[in-house]
């Protein structure tokens, strides 16, 4: 071929390769135009209302907790959503105790009810499940973004003198240091609190992934090879529509899939395993304010959307085999939540990866045979300790009534 055809070609190629990017790119704006039509695109954030404090505030022994008197809306591409929080430092109105049976729900996000209203929450429809079947009780919402194991139980202590009958403790599980969990979360609380210097944290997009890149952060890994994807990730989140609408399909699987195909490195795999020996520990612990403080304990676990999809089911056993060596009531969510019609796709949030109000309701009916089983015992063990209790004075009025009857009185 001659210098001129071989120029002629490389022009032609050239030109088709300007057609094709100048098509896709045109294709590309098109779809991110429609997109935007479609998708309001915005960023995981908690807005105050005007004259509200911050959402949260430190807190000596947890950490963090929530702040009494906020008031405003927690807002994501996926929802929107009002936010109260009571004097208590809880989320919804401000307790009742008006008679009848109390019970709190402790635990992360998905007990906080991040994605819902706080009467879509579980708590709230816990109680309104056991309502429906005729006993009706008071359930407080002890869930905070971000929590691991350990803040809940203490978060637990801290309001025992309020005597609950039941503590419902939520468990988000998943199976990997990387993802959001509170395995790899317990890890990075016990450093915290072994380290009193230990900075505020920076809570966003949510409490659960930010204990969750701080997990990360610890391994061995250079940060920037961790920080470059997952800035530009996020940089996509918020300006593309066109990439948001492809995430809402496509995410929850593609979690999956990296997920299966990512191997454990030794790194991850210690930090796992002192992350389940924390958790051994710290339910002993549960298990035995229980004992003390006289209330029911159950243990419910809830699975991360990606291991429902590959059927992962190994952290759940875990927790179930822990659960039997302490003899905790065990609630298996990834059974509830796995067969739920649809999939399990249809009760998370894609993006987000929390639950939807659908979700919510099905966790929490799922937990309502335990909590009104735990009732049921506690009632027959608060009956025994009163009979307990009024024999001594029965037996001082018979003594004395026999005495008059001696002495001629």
């Amino acid at each position: 071929m001659s210098p001129s055809g071989r120029g002629a070609r490389a022009r032609r190629w050239a030109g088709n390769l300007l057609l094709l990017g100048g098509s896709t790119l045109v294709a590309l704006l098109l779809g991110e135009g429609i997109a935007r039509l479609a998708i309001d695109i915005e960023p995981f954030r908690y807005l105050a209302d005007a004259g509200s404090p911050h959402w949260n505030q430190d807190h000596p022994t947890r950490r963090y907790a929530l702040t009494p008197g906020y008031r405003g809306r927690l807002i994501a591409t996926e929802f929107d959503t009002r936010v109260e929080i009571n004097r208590l430092g809880l989320r919804g109105p401000a307790p009742r105790r008006v008679g009848g049976p109390l019970v709190f729900a402790a635990g992360d996000s998905f007990t906080f009810g991040v994605g819902a209203e706080a009467d879509a929450a579980v708590p709230a429809r816990l109680a309104a499940h056991l309502a429906a079947a005729g006993r009706p009780i008071e359930v407080w919402n002890l869930g905070v973004p971000g929590y691991a194991l350990q803040p809940s139980i203490l978060h637990v202590e801290e309001l025992l003198e309020h005597r609950p009958a039941a503590v419902a403790l939520f468990v988000y599980l998943g199976s990997r240091a990387s993802g959001a969990n509170d395995v790899s979360g317990a890890v990075v609380f016990e450093r915290w609190a072994h380290d009193a210097s230990s900075p505020r944290p920076e809570l966003g997009p949510t409490g659960d992934r930010a204990i969750a890149e701080t997990a990360a952060a610890a391994q061995t890994e250079p940060a920037a090879r961790r920080v470059r994807p997952r800035d530009a990730r996020r940089l996509l989140e918020r300006r593309s529509a066109l990439f948001n609408a492809a995430m809402l399909s496509l995410a929850p699987r593609l979690r999956a899939w990296r997920q299966s195909r990512q191997a454990t490195g030794e790194a991850e795999r210690r930090q796992m395993e002192d992350g389940w020996r924390l958790m051994d520990a710290w339910l002993a612990r549960f298990k035995e304010r229980a004992a003390s403080a006289r209330f029911e304990p159950i243990l419910i676990a809830v699975p991360e959307l990606p291991d429902l999809l590959r059927s992962e089911r190994a952290p759940i056993d875990r927790l179930a085999k822990l659960a039997a060596r302490h003899r905790l009531p065990f609630v298996d969510g990834f059974a509830a939540l796995g067969l739920a019609d649809g999939g399990p796709s249809a009760l998370y949030y894609p993006l987000d990866g929390h639950l939807n109000a659908n979700g919510y309701d099905r966790l929490a009916l799922a937990t309502t045979d335990a909590v009104a089983k735990a009732l049921v015992r506690h009632a027959a063990r608060v009956g025994s300790r009163e009979e307990d209790a009024q024999q001594p004075s029965r037996r001082s009025i018979d003594a004395a009534a026999a005495e008059a009857a001696t002495s001629g009185v």
